[in-house]
């Protein structure tokens, strides 16, 4: 293989893999970021390396593609990923013990689907250590899966959730939250815990199977 070739191979490849990489750290971490400009790049790169591939056989317009992904590169051009807003609710308490909802709102990029951003809404909520100012969630509890089938919303949650000590008043906190997130999930009417993937008897004897979701409370 001619050193000239070896060059546009090269650039091929590295734009190749550089998609390949963000890919992987981006829409393979659900908390990604804007992610369009590295991908674009990625683009650009295996645009000006495939134009020089073909250029022997194209004349100046494999050495245009490569000129015109060199200038792209030195000045690249503003893209706007799509933001995404996920409102996560969860009990704080005020200055005299009573319990109330606040707000936390995370900002996400790269057009993720309703399946990313349910995943980021519940796993913030059992997961994230810095909202469980009650606290109601067992630690080391994870968010095993959540899905949305006919109206109903399946939470699935780690062992560990079991966890919290019981007592009433953790468990009711615990379902709060649950249901008023689950309250913001577009066709949601009802909302079923599992705990490993199947549901169970929690440690005050409730069934959270079905639970009708009344927005008008929430």
């Amino acid at each position: 293989m001619g050193g000239a070739n070896f060059g546009c191979l090269s650039l091929f490849l590295y734009g190749a893999a550089g998609m390949c990489v963000e890919r992987w750290k981006g829409h393979g971490i659900l908390y990604a970021k804007q992610l369009a400009p590295a991908w674009l790049n990625g683009i650009i790169w295996i645009y000006g390396g495939g134009g020089m591939l073909v250029g022997k056989k194209q004349g100046l317009r494999g050495w245009v593609a490569l000129a015109t992904a060199m200038l792209l590169m030195a000045f690249p051009q503003p893209v706007r990923a799509e933001v995404r807003v996920v409102d996560v609710y969860y009990y704080a308490l005020d200055c005299e013990g009573d319990a109330y909802f606040e707000t936390e709102t995370f900002e996400v990029y790269g057009g993720l689907g309703e399946a990313a951003l349910l995943w980021i809404r519940f796993a913030n909520l059992l997961e994230n250590a810095e909202l469980d100012k009650v606290p109601s969630v067992a630690t080391g509890t994870r968010l095993l899966g959540v899905w949305l089938v006919e109206e109903v919303l399946y939470v699935d949650m780690s062992a560990e959730v079991l966890s919290y000590g019981g007592g009433v008043w953790n468990e009711r906190m615990l379902f709060a939250q649950l249901m008023r997130n689950a309250g913001e999930v577009n066709g949601a009417r009802w909302l079923t815990l599992l705990v490993e993937g199947t549901e169970v008897v929690w440690p005050e004897g409730s069934r959270a199977v079905c639970l009708a979701i009344d927005k008008s409370v929430l």
